[in-house]
C-alpha cells in the first residue's frame, strides 16, 4: 500500500515529538538520504510543534536515526536553519575543481577542512540574507549559481529545487530523481520509522 502525501500530513499529528521530527526531516532531505544530493537545508520553526526547540532536544537522536550529519547554519528567536549532509559526498562536491576555485574567490581557504568550510558558510550567512555559495554546498550546478549572481532578475528556464538557467533537460531529470526519493521516503515512513535505517545502504 502506498502512502499519499495527504495521508502523510494527516498522520503526522498522531506521532510523538521525536518521530514527528524524524518524519518531517526525512521527507525534506530525502534526496540527501538517498545520496542523490550532498546536502539539504531545512528551516525548523517554532510555529508548529516547537520544531526549533525540539531540534535542540533531539538532534542527536534524529541524526542517529537518519544516519546523517547536521550543522546549524543560522538561528533566530523562533527558527533554526539546519544543513543536513553526507560528509563524504559534501566534501567531494565542494572540492571539485571549479567549485573549489569559486569558493576560494569568496574567501574560503583551499586547505580548510569541511568543518572549517561550514563555519565560514555560517559566518557569511550571519551577514547576508543567504550567501550565494550555499548553492554549491547544496549541489546546485555552478553555472546556474553564477548566472543567478550575475543576473538575478533574468528569467530562468525552470524553477524547482533551484533556478535553472542552463541544461534544462539534465535539471528535469535531477528534479525527477529528487521527487522519486521523497515518494520512496513517504512509503518507508508508512511502513514504520524504524525502516528508515535501511535506506541508502
Amino acid at each position: 500500500m502506498k502512502l499519499a502525501a495527504k495521508d502523510f500530513r494527516e498522520n503526522l499529528n498522531l506521532l510523538n515529538d521525536i518521530d514527528y521530527m524524524v518524519s518531517i526531516i526525512a521527507y525534506n532531505i530525502a534526496p540527501t538520504l538517498k545520496k542523490l544530493k550532498a546536502a539539504t537545508t531545512v528551516t525548523l520553526c517554532d510555529n508548529h510543534r516547537n520544531m526549533a526547540h525540539l531540534w535542540k532536544v533531539y538532534r542527536t537522536e534524529v541524526t542517529k536515526k537518519l544516519n546523517i550529519c547536521a550543522f546549524d547554519l543560522k538561528e533566530t528567536e523562533k527558527a533554526i536553519v539546519v544543513l543536513f549532509y553526507d560528509e563524504k559526498f559534501l566534501l567531494e562536491k565542494i572540492q571539485e575543481e571549479y567549485n573549489a576555485k569559486f569558493l576560494i574567490e569568496l574567501g574560503y581557504r583551499p586547505d580548510e577542512s569541511l568543518e572549517e568550510s561550514l563555519k565560514n558558510l555560517k559566518a557569511r550567512y550571519s551577514k547576508l540574507v543567504c550567501p550565494h555559495e550555499l548553492g554549491i554546498f547544496l549541489g546546485f550546478p555552478l553555472e546556474d549559481v553564477k548566472e543567478f549572481i550575475t543576473n538575478p532578475y533574468k528569467e530562468c528556464l525552470l524553477c524547482g529545487y533551484w533556478k535553472v538557467y542552463h541544461n534544462k533537460e539534465n535539471a528535469l531529470k535531477t528534479f525527477k530523481y529528487y521527487d522519486e526519493a521523497k515518494v520512496e521516503i513517504l512509503n518507508i515512513l508508512y511502513e514504520g520509522i524504524d525502516r528508515l535505517r535501511t535506506i541508502a545502504l
